[in-house]
């Protein structure tokens, strides 16, 4: 997994071979918003999780899941980040929320 930080004009900022660069940059910056999108492109393909964090700067961090309850307990497990909301697709929203509401800490 690559990941990669956009200032808010498009400027990659930050790059990093996993997720640590998404978690340095949200001690730095708040994280507002969380956008998931699942990708398949093509039918036989197993879905991936495109996902956006926004921070208060408003920079981006894009990172992708090849599981949502990876995706799921990663978004859970940061308590700290007080995130206001959670976007994307509603059905994998709603499974999403539902999942992380049924899992304890």
């Amino acid at each position: 997994m690559t990941t990669q930080i956009q200032d808010q004009n498009g400027n990659v900022i930050a790059r990093s071979k996993n997720l640590r660069g998404i978690l340095d940059r949200a001690r730095r910056f708040t994280v507002d918003e969380v956008h998931c999108h699942e990708l398949r492109p093509f039918a036989s393909d197993l879905p991936e999780y495109s996902v956006e964090f926004h921070y208060s700067d408003k920079s981006i961090g894009f990172a992708t899941f090849a599981s949502w309850r990876v995706l799921a307990q990663f978004i859970r497990s940061r308590r700290s980040w007080r995130v206001n909301r959670i976007l994307g697709h509603k059905p994998f929203l709603a499974e999403l929320a539902t999942y992380m509401a049924g899992q304890p800490h």
